[in-house]
C-alpha cells in the first residue's frame, strides 16, 4: 500500500520510506520497478510500523510503502 498526497501533477523522485514485512523475491522486484521508474527516491527501509509514521510525522519522506505480510 502507499500513502501519500502530491500536488504537482507530475511527481518525481519523491522521497520513499519502505516498511518491509517481508524480502521475497515478488517484494523486491516491486521495489525496484519503482525505484527505476523515477517517481521514488528510497531513502530508508523500516521493519517497525511505528518508525515508519514516526518518520513521516518528522517529515523525513513524503511517501510510506507498505507490503502486506506474506505478499
Amino acid at each position: 500500500m502507499l500513502f501519500s498526497f502530491a500536488i504537482n501533477a507530475d511527481p518525481c523522485h519523491l522521497p520513499t520510506l519502505v516498511k518491509l514485512n517481508d524480502d521475497g523475491p515478488v517484494v523486491r522486484v516491486i521495489l525496484i520497478g519503482m525505484k527505476t521508474s523515477g517517481y521514488f527516491d528510497f531513502i530508508g527501509v523500516m521493519h517497525d510500523p511505528a518508525e515508519g509514521e514516526e518518520c513521516i510525522a518528522a517529515e523525513h519522506g513524503q511517501l510510506l510503502g507498505d507490503d502486506p505480510s506474506r505478499f
